[in-house]
């Protein structure tokens, strides 16, 4: 019997899948999972907001912005960074891989993945250690603030 590999080396387009079909069933499967997230959390999320009000997306605002313009700050006039560099390290601080594709394609080339990987890789580690440790943080000040 014949395996794939055989059969594609003597019929080329025996298996053949499209690019571009590829990339709408990634994007379909990445639609659904993120619109299957936010259905399932839309509840706990109306209820968060009821209750907080405006605290949680001006928090949320603050949470994101400050650390990605101390970082523009900090490499471009402190460190002196070229901005393509620069632009891909906060992609990667911010562990973001769409953001590193758009970063690639406004330089033309692929420059800003030298300050992404890097980045990218002491996010990945940090962000899971440190999460709880910032959420047990903020409950204990809460429930602090709340007893007499």
């Amino acid at each position: 019997m014949a395996g794939p590999g055989r059969l594609r080396s003597r019929r080329p387009t025996f298996g053949r899948f499209p690019p571009a079909a590829s990339q709408i069933l990634k994007d379909l499967g990445l639609s659904v999972y993120i619109g299957s997230i936010g259905l399932t959390s839309a509840t706990s999320v109306m209820a968060l907001l009821k209750s907080r009000g405006w605290e949680l997306p001006v928090s949320a605002i603050f949470v994101s912005l400050v650390p990605t313009v101390a970082s523009v700050y900090i490499g471009r006039y402190l460190l002196h960074m070229e901005p393509a560099i620069l632009c891909g390290a906060i992609a990667g601080q911010q562990a973001s891989t769409p953001a590193i594709k758009a970063t690639e394609a406004a330089a033309g080339n692929s420059i800003p993945v030298v300050g992404y990987t890097v980045t990218y890789a002491i996010a990945n580690v940090l962000l899971p250690l440190l999460g709880p440790l910032f959420v047990a943080a903020f409950a204990a000040m809460t429930m602090h603030a709340g007893a007499p």
